[in-house]
């Protein structure tokens, strides 16, 4: 039998993923801001498991997964894909205005904030929710694998061409985490 020992960092993850999932189970609206695999995954996850929410995906880009290394093919099917799940609106090509979260942000140390509000997007589209997510890419976390993967000067992890870890014959990364370059055609 393994007896396993949690420190206070990773008791303090575990209270601040309750607390994420106490914010879901409450909101009726959610907002995911970035159409990267990050948040293109989370948006698949929310809307499979809480069904009955509405989900917006806003993403400044024409299409999802624009800044990655994806065929135009791939892209557009997986727009597809987003677009035909029945609790989701995609809204591409639009920025959300940050002024009136600025301060929230700052003051947040974890990637939502919850509470009811309207969201002004860069066309003058208004979004009403209850939590926003933000999964722009803006910088890799890498505290929870740079000690114990391989990563290239970018502190990304190292994949080949199946995005498959280096040295890992069962273990993969994608999205901002990962080094994929050009390398990867799909």
């Amino acid at each position: 039998m393994h007896r396993w020992i949690l420190s206070s960092k990773c008791l303090c993850h575990i209270s601040r993923y309750s607390k994420m999932r106490q914010d879901v189970n409450a909101a009726e609206n959610i907002t995911v801001i970035g159409g990267g695999a990050v948040g293109l995954e989370l948006v698949g996850e929310l809307s499979h498991y809480y069904s009955k929410k509405n989900i917006t995906l806003i993403h400044t880009g024409e299409t999802v997964l624009n800044n990655t290394a994806l065929g135009d093919k791939m892209k557009a099917k997986t727009l597809a894909a987003v677009q035909a799940l029945p609790n989701v609106k995609v809204m591409l090509g639009e920025r959300v205005e940050f002024s009136e979260l600025q301060s929230e942000i700052k003051e947040s140390s974890v990637s939502y904030v919850e509470g009811k509000r309207e969201l002004t997007t860069s066309k003058g589209n208004k979004v009403g929710t209850d939590l926003v997510f933000f999964c722009t890419g803006t910088k890799t976390n890498t505290k929870s694998f740079k000690d114990n993967l391989p990563v290239d000067e970018e502190g990304r992890i190292k994949v080949n061409e199946h995005l498959q870890i280096e040295g890992c014959k069962t273990a993969f990364a994608l999205g901002d985490c990962a080094a994929i370059g050009p390398k990867v055609v799909i």
